[in-house]
């Protein structure tokens, strides 16, 4: 049992941290596109 309840919270754990790492990659883009504009989106390409 004790394994099947620290897998779980791996688990749990790690979709915690991507679902962070999503949101802050999110926040990022959205800071950078009203910061910039779609003049960065122009340069890009």
């Amino acid at each position: 049992l004790a394994i099947i309840d620290s897998t779980k919270s791996v688990g749990l754990w790690l979709s915690a941290t991507s679902w962070l790492v999503i949101a802050g990659v999110l926040g990022i883009r959205a800071i950078y596109f009203s910061v910039c504009g779609c003049e960065c989106c122009k340069n890009e390409k």
